[in-house]
């Protein structure tokens, strides 16, 4: 993979609108780290896996840990439909982003987020696969290193991706990652703005790599 250069939201939107699917790396805006899947060592059993963010600067170029399948869900006879997708994993093909049930939350504040490794799971009462929703962060013109984020938003549960102050605990290079439970300003988020924004960078295949 290499990295091509940040596109503009109505660039990501255009080819989200037009149903194309594209590979993706997503940036905590605050943290400019990145979304990644774990191994099988941090995983939660043999179904789930954790979801967390690695650090910028190690090992970036060639982690596939750190690459996402973007694609959009169609929504039926619904002219200008918000922009759902669905999130897979690159390095583990078929793995889905989906946000827990109730009973599968860390507590009443934070809702954990995995990939999900079985196929042909019923996610009625998940955060499932087709739950993700874009929301544009509207930020002022002025701040350019915001003028490609977005909020990741799981409709399902109507709770906001984001990333914690806390280190994971098996690793502590690694941040948690959780959706936020309530209607209230996120409390342990690694942001200090109100808004938990990402960066959508879009990737594409290099034969030469």
């Amino acid at each position: 993979m290499t990295i091509m250069p940040i596109l503009a939201k109505n660039d990501v939107l255009s080819k989200i609108d037009a149903g194309e699917s594209f590979n993706v790396r997503l940036r905590f805006i605050n943290t400019q780290d990145y979304l990644c899947v774990v191994e099988s060592n941090y995983s939660e059993d043999d179904r789930r896996r954790r979801v967390l963010t690695f650090p910028l600067g190690e090992e970036i170029e060639r982690n596939t840990m750190l690459d996402w399948l973007l694609e959009p869900v169609r929504q039926q006879g619904q002219e200008n439909a918000p922009a759902f997708v669905r999130l897979s994993s690159i390095k583990h093909p078929g793995e889905y982003l989906i946000a827990g049930t109730d009973d599968l939350t860390l507590d009443e504040n934070r809702r954990k987020v995995y990939t999900w490794k079985e196929t042909g799971t019923d996610f009625s009462e998940w955060g499932g696969p087709h739950d993700w929703l874009l929301l544009e962060n509207q930020t002022p013109p002025e701040d350019q290193s915001a003028s490609n984020s977005f909020i990741i938003r799981n409709k399902k549960f109507n709770e906001d991706l984001y990333v914690s102050k806390e280190q994971f605990e098996l690793n502590p290079k690694y941040r948690a990652v959780y959706t936020w439970r309530q209607d209230i300003k996120i409390e342990n988020s690694a942001s200090e703005a109100p808004i938990n924004a990402w960066e959508i960078i879009i990737q594409k295949e290099n034969p030469s790599s």
